[in-house]
């Protein structure tokens, strides 16, 4: 029971991570998009 429950909050973390780090991901190229000569 409790180690199914730690896999979910890991999995759970881990998604976090993963969305945030695609967000940021998103951000930098916006930014190097503007910031181009174009």
């Amino acid at each position: 029971m409790d180690e199914q429950e730690s896999t979910q909050i890991n999995i759970g973390l881990h998604d976090q991570h993963w969305s945030t780090y695609m967000i940021k991901l998103l951000l930098r190229c916006l930014v190097w998009s503007c910031q181009s000569p174009t």
